[in-house]
């Protein structure tokens, strides 16, 4: 019993670093956009592919867990399913670069989930 729970700690423990750090910045450039004449800043879209496959590994081990028919915790079900909707709401998927602008030194990153924007 007690190692069921310590794997649902680490798993959202993995899932609580990749939302405080923005998990692995790399990724696939979706786009990139230049802006107009009078602020020349370079806005550069990342689908950060990284973060939602170890997500989805995360969701897919916590569901596991859950069926083992040793597990006896009585709330089981609700672990995945909360591991989902942080996943959802919380988790770093896309993240925006820009640089330039009014200023030449001004460089911002912004991290986005599927529901919330975060700007760090």
């Amino acid at each position: 019993m007690k190692k069921y729970k310590a794997v649902y700690v680490i798993l959202f423990a993995i899932l609580l670093i990749m939302f405080i750090t923005g998990g692995i910045p790399f990724g696939s450039i979706l786009r990139e956009e230049k802006g107009t004449a009078m602020d020349a800043g370079v806005a550069t879209w990342i689908v950060l592919i990284y973060n939602l496959i170890i997500a989805l590994i995360v969701l897919a081990v916590g569901i596991a867990i859950s069926c083992i028919k040793d597990n006896k915790i009585r709330i089981k079900w609700l672990f995945p399913i909360g591991m989902l909707a942080f996943i959802i709401t919380l988790v770093p998927v896309i993240k925006v670069i820009v640089v330039g602008g009014f200023s030449p030194n001004q460089y911002n990153e912004i991290y986005s989930s599927f529901v919330f924007t975060f700007y760090k």
